[in-house]
């Protein structure tokens, strides 16, 4: 009787082992699958400052001109590149939109104008 009882109990660590160490490695590969989004500026003499979104170092959306803004305008610094680089980036990891669009009121916000 004594041996059966330990039997159980060696069964019960076992299986509890097993749980601790599967759930582990799920929190692991789920950690692995937060993609890393980052950002670059660009200056361009024609366009002014742009910015380049990368997913995973690979580049996901090119932004020369200023999102809603008529004609071919970029930035015209690059501190106004980067806060709504930052704010797409922001957008993407709350998974607002497929594609993430800035808003006229947005970039008021930010004090961007749009000529």
């Amino acid at each position: 009787m004594i041996k059966k009882n330990w039997i159980y109990i060696l069964f019960g660590i076992a299986v509890i082992i097993y749980v601790i160490t599967g759930w582990l490695k799920d929190k692991q590969t789920s950690a692995a699958k937060i993609p890393e989004i980052t950002y670059k500026t660009y200056y361009s003499d024609s366009l002014h400052w742009g910015y380049d979104i990368y997913v995973n170092n690979e580049l996901r959306f090119h932004q020369p001109i200023i999102p809603g803004a008529t004609g071919k305008n970029g930035f015209i610094s690059e501190e106004q590149a980067a806060t709504i680089a930052r704010l797409v980036i922001q957008k993407m990891k709350n998974h607002e939109t497929h594609f993430p669009t800035i808003s006229n009121a947005e970039l008021d916000s930010c004090g961007i104008t749009r000529n």
